[in-house]
């Protein structure tokens, strides 16, 4: 597990889901640090973690953001490790490009089409003096949540080109082209 900067709540969070989705349901997590939200320093802790491991030993790598898991399957590749499932989260252009070359398994997308219309709620209630008019609160914060979607090779059409958010030319480059072409990406 490569964590986010330990002085983010934001990471705090992300890592205690992460443990609560994972702990008990997967093999051991035999190396855990915190990646600084830097590709750099994720990718230096990814070589740590494989020689504290053992390239023979990882299974599998949790990164916090698409950012780092750029760095950890640099990392991993400068290993030589393949076949190795590396998943992040916000759906970034480098990110849904690595989904598609096949280097990183999955991010986590949460799209700004739910998220902004409820922000923008918020500060216009905020604003007029109102109740927030969220859905319920989480730790006490008035909150509204939504449910973040996994995004692999099977959806990208479906979720992050179909909401708009890309287009097909942003994330298919003359590289990537074949993959896309194959993935149906269009």
């Amino acid at each position: 597990m490569i964590n986010g900067d330990e002085k983010d709540p934001n990471a705090a969070l992300f890592k205690k889901g992460a443990h609560a989705a994972l702990d008990g349901k997967v093999g051991k997590i035999a190396y855990e640090a915190s990646g600084e939200w830097d590709p750099k320093v994720a990718g230096e802790k990814m070589s740590a973690a494989i020689s504290s491991v053992g390239k023979d030993k990882i299974t599998a790598v949790y990164s916090a953001n698409d950012g780092m898991a750029g760095g950890i399957i640099t990392s991993l590749e400068n290993a030589g490790i393949k076949n190795v499932p590396v998943g992040g989260q916000d759906a970034e252009v480098a990110g849904i490009q690595r989904i598609i070359a096949g280097t990183q398994t999955f991010t986590i997308y949460k799209s700004p089409l739910q998220l902004a219309p409820e922000a923008a709620k918020f500060a216009v209630n905020l604003l007029q003096g109102k109740a927030l008019g969220a859905q319920g609160a989480t730790d006490g914060v008035p909150s509204t949540l939504f449910t973040p979607v996994v995004v692999d090779k099977t959806n990208i059409q479906s979720t992050v080109l179909k909401d708009g958010i890309y287009k097909a030319a942003d994330l298919c480059t003359a590289d990537l082209a074949a993959q896309c072409g194959a993935l149906g990406i269009k």
